[in-house]
């Protein structure tokens, strides 16, 4: 049997178990379903054991599909899912699941034809063998969750706890999956958030069988840069603010591994380029929904970027203003001092980023983001019913308008303006990177170009004026007897890139008159 499934995922320490068990919204009773905002059903619990195949070379994880033989007390169940991908914490896939004999994979029990025309390849079925296995103790539950405005979903309830083994590697495995049974999408984000208010809880973006892959064949966890949004001039404006949005939680939580496991400076960058692109997207769709909403959302983005701050911040300065001047002038032994002092900055900042990160504050932005996100899909009334194409067409002709008008005046004055046309740039940037995919990317990508140099000459002038507050903060953490000393090294810095920005003054003109005269790449607004 083929179907699609909708499900969220939160990740428990295993200490906690217990806790989540009480909870008035999954314990038995059903005394207190007022104030749980539900009924439940009598829990079920079973023992699974599973055991997942791939190819040697993991062709099956390459096209994102899962495939498992589980056993349930006596009966043999196979499972295949695809497109396990996570959008904004949800995992939306099609499953297909048959009952079997034996503990191998058959191919005639498949029934969903791009599932089976993908595992039946040869090179695929003859080659594949065990890879991992899971032996968890499931509970089950059906939820009749009731929102404040008076609608009913159902929920599947799944508690899982025991572990996942590979390779004599094994790990701990406790999580609570939320399956949309019947209803609003919007109510799993509600129940996540009313069990996060009283169990610290995690998103967990990676399902079984990626955690499964993960410890069969560990690797350190990689930035995640943001991909183009797939959108259709078609859609409704609700639906496409979702898309964007979802976009943009991807990125953010899809860093989260990346800072609190390495020490890559992209992954502060990454998530703060996700907060960003987030707080642009509301600004866009703050119509669609209520104003509260979206300030709860906007003020927890602002916090998260606060954050992240520091630890990007003396990333920057290391890498992008001390490093070249390092390279350039070897026999300054000086600047080494002031890269010591910076790289200690630059830990605490790194520290301060991963308490964020870890917070039990950082789940439930996440979860508001995500809710947020499934508000704006569902809206259906008045604004919400306006074609995205005209919208686009609309905003990018009046962002870009705007920021032509006061950008020449704004790159004559003096510090704080080019700053604030920096952050208009980016907005316009960000507005034109949603919406590329619905024109002719030949045309959208000279128009991306020339905003990113732009943008990035601007940000070059951001990072001058904030490298000579750092000079300043790495003094005073100086002892006294080496003070002299980092005031020098900061000197030499700050006249090396003070001489490059007056030299590179004539190209940031150059830049701005190529982007104010840059060929549209949307159309004519029909109101225009």
């Amino acid at each position: 049997m083929s179907s699609k499934e909708l499900e969220l995922r939160l990740t428990i320490e295993p200490a906690q178990i217990p806790k989540l068990r009480r909870l008035p919204i999954l314990s038995p009773s059903s005394s207190d379903a007022g104030a749980a905002g539900g009924t439940r059903s009598k829990s079920v619990s079973q023992r699974l054991r599973s055991i997942y195949f791939d190819t040697p070379d993991g062709a099956l994880e390459a096209a994102d599909i899962s495939l498992r033989v589980r056993g349930v007390g006596r009966r043999m169940i196979q499972t295949a899912k695809m497109g396990a991908h996570v959008n904004s914490g949800f995992s939306e896939r099609i499953e297909d699941e048959a009952p079997i004999t034996g503990d191998r994979p058959v191919l005639d029990a498949f029934a969903d034809p791009q599932i089976r025309s993908v595992i039946g390849k040869p090179e695929i079925w003859e080659r594949l063998s065990p890879v991992f296995e899971t032996d968890f103790r499931r509970t089950e539950r059906r939820i009749q969750f009731t929102a404040p405005d008076g609608k009913c979903s159902e929920i599947l309830a799944d508690l899982d706890q025991g572990e996942i083994r590979a390779d004599g590697r094994t790990e701990a495995l406790a999580e609570l999956e939320l399956e949309l049974a019947d209803g609003s999408s919007r109510t799993l984000f509600d129940v996540a958030l009313r069990v996060h208010e009283t169990v610290p809880v995690r998103l967990g973006f990676l399902s079984k069988a990626a955690r499964g892959q993960r410890l069969s064949a560990p690797v350190e966890p990689k930035p995640v840069k943001a991909k183009p949004v797939k959108l259709e001039s078609g859609m409704r404006l609700g639906e496409a603010a979702a898309e964007i949005l979802g976009s943009c939680i991807t990125q953010i939580a899809g860093n989260e591994p990346v800072i609190l496991l390495s020490e890559l400076s992209e992954g502060p960058h990454q998530m703060r380029v996700g907060i960003r692109r987030l707080r642009a997207a509301l600004s866009m769709f703050n119509a669609l929904v209520p104003e509260d909403d979206i300030a709860e959302v906007a003020a927890e983005a602002r916090w998260l970027a606060g954050a992240l701050g520091a630890a990007r911040e003396w990333d920057v300065f290391l890498e992008d203003m001390l490093a070249p001047v390092a390279r350039g002038l070897p026999d300054q032994g000086a600047l080494s001092r002031l890269a010591e002092l910076a790289m200690k900055r630059r830990d605490a900042g790194r520290a301060g980023a991963r308490e964020a990160v870890a917070s039990a504050r950082f789940t439930r932005f996440l979860l508001l983001a995500g809710r947020l996100r499934e508000d704006l899909r569902s809206a259906g009334t008045g604004d919400h019913l306006v074609r995205l194409g005209d919208f686009a067409a609309s905003a990018l002709e009046k962002r870009f308008a705007r920021t032509r008008k006061i950008g020449r005046r704004m790159l004559k004055e003096n510090v704080e303006a080019r700053h604030e046309l920096r952050l208009r740039l980016k907005k316009m940037r960000y507005l034109s990177e949603f919406h590329m995919g619905l024109y002719d990317r030949k045309r959208a990508k000279p128009f991306a170009k020339l905003a990113a140099r732009l943008q990035d000459m601007l940000g070059y002038l951001n990072d001058y004026e904030e490298a000579r507050r750092q000079v300043g903060l790495l003094a005073q953490d100086a002892p006294a007897r080496l003070r002299p000393e980092v005031l020098e090294a900061g000197g030499v810095l700050i006249g090396w890139h003070g001489r490059a920005m007056v030299d590179a003054d004539p190209d940031l003109m150059a830049a701005w008159q190529a982007f104010s005269k840059a060929r549209r790449f949307w159309p004519k607004p029909a109101n225009g």
